[in-house]
């Protein structure tokens, strides 16, 4: 059984070569439903790709899995995917699910599926990457920085990490030195 990634299991197109095969992925619920048919829906995230992946828990192992399994919780799910013909879309069968890390508090968990501002989301930063808004972001900024990086090693240039010259004062190390000017006009830089 393989570790695979949500990008890959949303891009194959052929669902034969996988059929009956148990794959292993790892993820954060994203949201959470149960259907009047008694089927419980996780959409899973693992970070590689935007949109989440749908797992399908039948109604034999919801009573197992769901009582503890809430927004925001870290999953390994062992299961099988399979086409859902109805939105051409791959979905992952659970057949075992286990719980690597759990919320605490889930009725207090900030990050749900809905819009939240910038403003709110500044009081989670450590959250804000698993928000569509800051993930697009840091895959676009990925992008960017990985191909100037690429184009310029072709031209053998090479990264220099320069020291920042900032004005926040953690600890009160900004008072190491001074950025002085002629001598006409000497002040602080800050």
């Amino acid at each position: 059984m393989n570790y695979i990634s949500i990008k890959k299991i949303q891009k194959i197109k052929n669902i034969k070569k996988y059929k009956n095969k148990l794959i292993k992925i790892y993820g954060w619920i994203k949201n959470k439903r149960y259907s009047n048919l008694g089927i419980f829906f996780i959409d899973l995230k693992d970070g590689s790709s935007i949109k989440p992946i749908q797992i399908i828990v039948k109604k034999k192992k919801i009573k197992k899995y769901t009582k503890n399994i809430n927004c925001g919780c870290s999953l390994e799910i062992i299961g099988i995917i399979k086409k859902n013909k109805k939105k051409n879309k791959n979905e992952i069968y659970a057949k075992k699910i286990k719980i690597i890390g759990k919320i605490d508090n889930p009725e207090n968990y900030p990050i749900s599926s809905k819009y939240h501002s910038i403003e709110y989301l500044r009081k989670y930063s450590h959250l804000r990457p698993r928000t569509f808004l800051f993930e697009s972001i840091n895959k676009i900024r990925n992008t960017l920085i990985y191909s100037l990086h690429k184009y310029l090693q072709t031209k053998n240039f090479i990264l220099i990490p320069t020291p920042i010259i900032t004005s926040l004062d953690t600890e009160g190390h900004s008072e190491m030195f001074e950025v002085k000017k002629k001598k006409k006009n000497r002040r602080k830089f800050f």
